[in-house]
């Protein structure tokens, strides 16, 4: 009973993605099915137009030379580097949500969800796109940072690599401390030189901590395709649109939504800079984050 025991994140997550991928049955627990669109990939080589090739991958410069249609043929990035990168400042200690709960599969005779941290939710919403990505090929990599980089894992791919990033997680926690973004991007561009697609697990809730986040993240562009994934704040939500019966009420009224139009400039401003934003509830984030990532694979856009 005193021997000291590892807590792990939610594991199953993975597992019944798994199941249900075997099933066909993604869509209905909230996966989209993003077609691939064509003509993507790396240049393979020319070769003699086929009836039937798309009029997309035809090459005009050659075809003009040859006086006859000649297509471009792309090879298919199979491994690509994906960046899983997690806040472990002082708002991801915040509890949100409940751990293991998706949004509406509540049971009606169970226990109270238990909330957990924000950097718990980011930490489950890591682990199944790192599955995802895994299961598709690519190379997955960690870095977990705040006033300096904690853990990093480099990118690889294979089922080793989900059990080191899991080790590298199981025991995560958020930290009082300041969160320095400009040494996690020069940490970036030094240790991650390949182009990535690099998700940000982050907060938020406070622009004075939100600001620097997206105008440090939108410097990663160019070599690197930045994500941002953050929590909705149903609290403030929630007391932005409660009527005022009270001063009381007025006043929590005002503060949420001053809170809120601050997150709305913060989430603008990343848009404006390149980054893209996935945004939702607890239960739904990690859905969020792995069709977003489906949707870059799809769309060529890394």
């Amino acid at each position: 009973a005193a021997r000291a025991a590892r807590g792990y994140p939610n594991v199953l997550v993975p597992r019944r993605y798994e199941m249900a991928s075997k099933l066909g049955d993604l869509r209905n627990i909230g996966f989209r099915n993003v077609r691939k669109s064509g003509g993507g990939g790396e240049f393979d080589q020319l070769r003699e137009y086929v009836s039937g090739d798309p009029f997309r991958d035809l090459d005009w410069k050659s075809s003009a030379k040859r006086l006859r249609p000649v297509t471009r043929v792309l090879r298919e990035e199979r491994s690509q580097n994906v960046l899983l990168a997690s806040d472990a400042g002082r708002l991801m200690k915040i509890r949100a949500g409940s751990a293991h709960t998706p949004q509406g599969a509540e049971l009606p005779d169970a226990e109270p969800a238990v909330p957990v941290t924000k950097l718990a939710h980011a930490i489950n919403a890591a682990l199944l796109l790192a599955w995802v990505a895994l299961r598709h090929g690519d190379r997955v990599g960690l870095v977990v940072f705040a006033e300096e980089v904690k853990p990093f894992v480099p990118a690889n791919r294979g089922p080793a690599q989900y059990r080191a990033l899991l080790e590298a997680l199981y025991d995560g926690e958020a930290t009082m401390a300041y969160v320095d973004f400009r040494r996690f991007v020069e940490f970036i561009k030094v240790r991650v030189p390949r182009r990535s697609l690099v998700v940000m697990f982050s907060d938020l809730l406070d622009d004075t901590h939100a600001m620097p986040l997206a105008e440090h993240l939108a410097m990663l562009r160019g070599k690197r395709l930045p994500v941002c994934v953050t929590l909705e704040d149903a609290v403030a939500e929630r007391l932005a649109s409660r009527p005022a019966r009270t001063d009381d009420d007025a006043y929590q009224r005002a503060a949420a939504a001053d809170l809120l139009a601050d997150r709305a400039a913060v989430k603008a401003h990343l848009r404006k800079s390149g980054v893209r934003l996935v945004e939702g509830p607890a239960g739904e984030l990690a859905v969020g984050a792995v069709n977003r990532y489906l949707e870059i694979k799809a769309r060529n856009l890394l």
